[in-house]
């Protein structure tokens, strides 16, 4: 006798088994595929309209532009001017401001407007101290939002000066919200943007870009919110120093520390820490 004519035959309860397998996987395969493409679908529905949302409150709370002055040239007489017609924009390299007390009217929770020039990143600031995360799934207007608003960490008082001011915002697949902030780990980004506009209590603040850091949850930046402490701000420089591994830490009244997950996700993150240059006067 061969072997094959001595191999049993699988019984037919196995093969009915194996059936039933197949079907029950290609239909979780298919629920799968369809949720995903739900998924997909939805997400894409969302940023577009938390995109909407942002680029109409950028544009309808946005205060008038200052009218650019027009100077002479100082080597040039008034009538060498007005023969040659020539003269000298004098523009202010800030972006213009928006109304903040009109912002508040609109959400009392709103304390300021975050701008990178040339970037995405052009959206209010909130801060709700007794629920520091309560934006982080919600939009402007407090309904369920995937991209979140960016928030002020609840330690943090909203004003400029003494403080290290932390800003959290997600790093979203469409770009986004805070997903920028990865480009400055490029040392070419970093030097093209380092201006960054901060919008506080009425006044604009200027801030410039001293590094960007890969890091995690645990970082020691996240330690130091309040700085009116001559020796907090110390033990604050003395930590950028080790972290940043620059140089020197410029001495300032105040900082600024932009937060997003890295693209690793979990306890990954990334942080811009910019140092308060100037009030920017109009």
């Amino acid at each position: 006798m061969s072997v094959a004519e001595a191999a049993p035959a699988a019984p037919p309860i196995f093969e009915n088994m194996k059936k039933e397998f197949l079907i029950v996987l290609s239909v979780v395969l298919v629920v799968v595929i369809v949720g995903c493409g739900l998924w997909l679908a939805y997400y894409t529905v969302d940023s577009q309209h938390q995109k909407q949302t942002y680029e109409t409150l950028a544009k309808d709370f946005l205060l008038e532009e200052p009218k650019s002055s027009l100077s002479l040239a100082e080597e040039d007489s008034p009538e060498q001017a007005s023969t040659t017609q020539e003269s000298v924009v004098i523009l202010t390299a800030a972006p213009p401001r928006h109304d903040l007390a009109a912002l508040q009217s609109e959400n009392p929770d709103c304390v300021g407007w975050l701008t990178i020039p040339d970037t995405s990143v052009d959206y209010p600031i909130v801060w709700t101290p007794n629920d520091p995360e309560h934006y982080l799934r919600r939009d402007f207007y407090d309904s369920y939002a995937s991209g979140g608003t960016p928030f002020l960490d609840g330690r943090n008082e909203a004003q400029a000066k003494g403080q290290n001011l932390i800003v959290y915002g997600h790093n979203m697949l469409d770009g986004s919200m805070f997903k920028p902030l990865l480009q400055y780990l490029t040392p070419n980004f970093q030097v093209t943007h380092e201006d960054i506009y901060l919008e506080l209590n009425g006044a604009q603040y200027h801030y410039q870009v001293l590094a960007a850091l890969e890091t995690n949850t645990r970082s020691p930046v996240y330690v130091y919110t309040g700085l009116s402490d001559s020796t907090e701000m110390e033990d604050f420089r003395a930590m950028l120093l080790e972290e940043t591994g620059l140089d020197a830490i410029p001495r300032a009244e105040g900082y600024l520390t932009l937060s997003t997950c890295n693209n690793q996700g979990g306890n990954s993150r990334v942080l811009v820490i910019a140092v308060l240059v100037e009030e920017v006067q109009r």
